[in-house]
């Protein structure tokens, strides 16, 4: 792969794992989860709707699909530019989502 095409894949994955992940968070603050808590993530993945300081179940079933589908694009990610890639791409939207979202997505209330 030439570094051209290898800048231009990192481009494409990166937009679009942060459109994806920017849908999860609106969702996750429709659901009033702290997603990015401790365990909260993979409580969510397994249907876990304690999670939420709000019920919307139709948000929150939106919210796992949207969470396994992450998943999936990840891993084509992973396959396309490699794990190392993978993980610097994900640090930046987790941090980008962060500077947006501020602590709602990562407080739990009252710690």
């Amino acid at each position: 792969m030439s570094e051209h095409r290898d800048g231009v894949e990192m481009v494409r994955w990166a937009a679009n794992l942060e459109e994806i992940d920017v849908e999860i968070s609106r969702l996750a603050l429709l659901c009033g989860v702290r997603l990015l808590a401790p365990g909260v993530m993979q409580r969510v993945l397994a249907g876990d709707e304690s999670v939420c300081a709000s019920s919307n179940p139709f948000a929150f079933r939106k919210l796992q699909g949207m969470l396994k589908f992450h998943l999936a694009v990840h891993e084509k990610v992973a396959a396309d530019v490699g794990a190392l890639q993978t993980i610097l791409i994900v640090d930046q939207i987790i941090e980008r989502l962060r500077k947006r979202f501020g602590d709602v997505l990562e407080t739990p209330p009252g710690a």
